[in-house]
């Protein structure tokens, strides 16, 4: 479990770095324990005011917000990724 744990740290650091140029966006990760093994990584985005990013799945129009997750023996992605808008 710890080197579960020690894995989605390195993850969700090595997504924020990659996420640090973009200066509008500004990303907060956590993950949460659903049982067992299984964990739920949140990854929530405050945006500056006047800006805005676009849905998993805008449409016809723009290109979607999109997530890549890279796969490793360490972990398994189970579902996808879902979107909940807070205001």
């Amino acid at each position: 479990m710890h080197m579960k744990k020690m894995i989605l740290s390195l993850l969700i650091c090595a997504l924020g770095i990659s996420l640090h140029a973009q200066e509008i966006v500004y990303w907060n990760f956590e993950s949460k324990k659903i049982n067992g093994d299984t964990l739920e990584l949140v990854m929530t985005a405050s945006i500056e005011d006047e800006w805005y990013i676009y849905s998993l799945q805008p449409g016809d129009g723009p290109m979607p917000t999109t997530f890549t997750f890279t796969s490793g023996a360490e972990y398994e992605l189970i579902g996808g990724v879902t979107e909940r808008y807070v205001p």
